[in-house]
């Protein structure tokens, strides 16, 4: 083991005051790769630090695949066992050495109280924290009941989440959820914060290229095949307009290559990953989300921080509770390339409105601050550390 040291009203929190007092915090996640569950446990990880917490993150894979940073104050735990088995017999070694070294881990830090994010992390989590006496607080980072898990792992889920004191969910559609699997009065809804960078976007904002950008992994569930398409029926009124996507995945090849028999490289553009996201919403006027499920968009938040005229699909979960149809941004019908296409077309000819929609959602986007959000999880805390 190495170690290296509008969602409901998202500041209307329990007063934080009463949870106040320090507290060890052991935190566990998968591991720290460029995902949006772990941009958010680092985020939330710095903000508990800066308030006196002693805070310990740990990743069952090691920190090689590390993607966001962390402050020198959060103490950084790599387990190193996030090795993938070649059969089922060899997963359930797996799983069982990674228990014990859960469980060791958290004996050595001796915490207040642990956090464990992820579906599968979360069982393993608490399979692994049983009569240690600590309080354990687990949360659901997608769309539970549309995000596929594998039988196994979801009738795990279902037997092992009522043993943990809390279970935080991002939107209320989760929440709904969560109460079919554990008892109300454990469910708390939090929604994710913005990154500090997003708090410092400067106004008035800057200009902006006629580019529509979409940020996030390039994988079947964000119906990036439904926004080429629909660009695509738009793009002969809007010559000067293109569209750029920054991720990865497995649609990647697929994707290009749709684009290359659609309108070719200059007007679609494929980027990667980045490590700056922030600068390039700054750059961009418009904002895109066409996808099939969420569990917490957190690129559409940072997006309206930036100040993009946002045009989002009212999946299952999230969209509809961040964005304010026609005042912080356009929802349109879930699955449909024509509502998209038709969209797109109305805020890519309309500079008033795109200048109108990005600067209420900016404000709006305020209220997703770190310092609030963590107010929010320390009230937790204080409950189940009584």
């Amino acid at each position: 083991m190495a170690i290296v040291t509008r969602a409901a009203s998202p500041s209307s929190a329990a007063d934080p005051r009463a949870s106040r007092r320090s507290r060890r915090i052991a935190c566990i996640v998968a591991g720290l790769g460029p995902g949006g569950a772990e941009r958010v446990l680092s985020t939330l990880a710095g903000e508990w630090a800066g308030r006196g917490h002693a805070v310990s993150l740990v990743t069952i894979a090691d920190q090689s695949s590390d993607f966001f940073p962390l402050p020198a104050s959060v103490d950084r735990i790599g387990i190193g066992m996030a090795a993938a088995s070649p059969s089922w017999v060899r997963a359930i070694g797996a799983n069982a050495r990674r228990l014990g070294a859960i469980r060791r881990t958290v004996r050595a830090i001796e915490p207040d109280v642990v956090v464990a994010f992820g579906d599968q992390t979360n069982v393993l989590a608490i399979l692994a924290t049983r009569r240690l006496g600590v309080p354990l607080v687990i949360s659901e980072r997608s769309m539970p009941g549309v995000h596929r898990i594998g039988a196994l792992w979801n009738a795990l889920r279902r037997a092992a989440y009522p043993r943990a004191d809390r279970l935080v969910v991002q939107t209320e559609v989760a929440r709904a959820w969560a109460a079919r699997v554990v008892s109300s009065d454990r469910i708390r809804v939090i929604p994710n914060p913005l990154g500090r960078e997003y708090l410092s976007v400067s106004k008035p904002l800057p200009a902006r290229e006629n580019r529509v950008i979409a940020i996030g992994r390039l994988g079947p569930e964000k119906g990036y095949d439904m926004l080429l398409e629909a660009f695509t029926r738009v793009a002969p009124q809007f010559p000067d307009w293109s569209l750029t996507f920054f991720g990865d995945g497995p649609l990647r090849e697929p994707l290009e290559a749709l684009a290359r028999s659609r309108l070719g490289p200059t007007r679609i553009r494929f980027h990667g990953i980045t490590r700056r996201p922030d600068q390039e919403l700054l750059r961009s006027a418009v904002f895109a989300l066409s996808s099939r499920y969420e569990g917490f968009p957190n690129a559409l938040l940072e997006a309206m921080a930036c100040g993009c005229a946002v045009v989002a699909a009212t999946c299952d979960a999230g969209p509809a509770e961040i964005v304010a149809d026609g005042r912080t941004g356009m929802l349109v019908e879930p699955n449909s390339i024509d509502a998209l296409a038709a969209a797109l077309a109305r805020v890519l000819g309309d500079a008033a409105l795109r200048d109108r929609l990005g600067r209420a959602a900016s404000l709006e986007a305020l209220g997703y601050a770190p310092s609030r959000i963590a107010d929010r999880w320390e009230a937790v805390f204080a409950e189940v550390c009584r």
